[in-house]
């Protein structure tokens, strides 16, 4: 019993300065091979993603990830959060047993746990929860913060653009004016938090009433949609917003030809034995100017344009992105110099 809680201090004080619950993951792998001596182990994230497997930690067990993903793909979810798995000659402890809502880890090894890694994996498990309730409840605090500060300030901005005299508006000015509304809009929707009415709809309805939507003529896109996809739960005007930012996207690559647009629409099964649904996948393709690779991480950031001349916010990704995020979805972009932009739309779908 003592030396149990000797090897605690000793944990608490090698993860004392964790920043995230990645960090702890990563620094109880550390404490488990350095002062606990394990190996043949490692510490893996799951997120609810197309692509959900991270390998944090290896200590000398994984020698293949993807042989390592096949083995897995049949694995029952644990029942009890720190319930022992043995799966295919490896153990398994998971720190929770809710895998569709945000990230989690998981300790995998080639034995069973002995009292000392049980001890540490079950004081882990408890650090993690406290560690996501402080930053949860610090993000939205500073959230609602920002919020309130950022709404007060375009709410000035919007009074002193109201009370401007029209008479003494030059046409440089009017359509600065018009860029500054059209920003503070699309501000707002990104520091507020997103209220979501989710209702079945067919999908070959949901993508032609977006469609519909936007003030282009779209009849000359490509659409390949099966006809015996399912429907899916969304918000269908919310939808609709981030899905049509992506097309006119594309639109303006093309050099407003939407006739170099297709849409491809398919259903992805779930590469996760811990995630009870599959996804529904849209790619929004064009042959238009490509986005700059080098530009890639940074496409989906707030104000980022190289179009502002134009009269672009630089945020429309950032927009599409927190809708289908909010769907407990996800938004990946790739280019092909020459060839143009794909952008991949993954969203949650349930099982048949």
């Amino acid at each position: 019993m003592m030396q149990n809680r000797m090897n605690m201090n000793d944990y608490q004080n090698y993860i004392k300065n964790a920043q995230s619950r990645r960090n702890l993951a990563e620094l109880t792998a550390q404490y488990l091979a350095e002062v606990l001596e394990q190996n043949s182990f490692a510490v893996i994230q799951h997120s609810p993603e197309p692509q959900p497997f991270n390998l944090l930690s290896n200590y000398k067990l994984i020698d293949d990830f993807r042989i390592w993903q096949h083995n897995f793909s049949d694995i029952k979810p644990p029942q009890n959060s720190l319930e022992i798995l043995s799966h295919k000659k490896n153990f398994y402890c998971f720190l929770n047993t809710d895998f569709s809502h945000g990230d989690s880890y998981f300790w995998c090894a080639s034995k069973a746990p002995g009292a000392e890694v049980e001890n540490i994996l079950k004081h882990w498990q408890l650090l993690d929860q406290q560690l996501a309730t402080i930053l949860d409840t610090q993000e939205k605090e500073l959230s609602v913060g920002n919020a309130n500060i950022v709404s007060q300030l375009l709410h000035d901005i919007e009074a002193i653009i109201e009370l401007s005299p029209k008479n003494l508006i030059s046409e440089e000015l009017e359509q600065r004016l018009k860029y500054q509304k059209k920003l503070n809009a699309n501000l707002l929707f990104y520091i507020r938090p997103l209220e979501l009415f989710k209702e079945p709809i067919p999908v070959n309805d949901l993508i032609k009433s977006s469609l519909d939507m936007i003030d282009f003529q779209t009849d000359s896109i490509k659409l390949n949609i099966p006809e015996s996809l399912p429907e899916i739960s969304v918000d269908a005007e919310m939808f609709a917003k981030g899905f049509n930012e992506i097309v006119l996207n594309a639109i303006t690559a093309c050099g407003n030809a939407a006739g170099s647009i297709s849409i491809n629409i398919s259903r992805q099964q779930q590469i996760s034995p811990l995630l009870n649904f599959s996804w529904l996948k849209i790619e929004v393709c064009d042959t238009g100017k490509s986005i700059i690779e080098d530009f890639l991480p940074y496409v989906q950031e707030p104000f980022f344009t190289t179009l502002k001349h134009e009269g672009h916010t630089g945020f429309g990704l950032n927009t599409a992105q927190k809708v289908f995020k909010e769907h407990g979805g996800s938004l990946d972009i790739s280019v092909s110099e020459g060839i143009g932009t794909t952008v991949t739309i993954y969203l949650p779908m349930e099982n048949e």
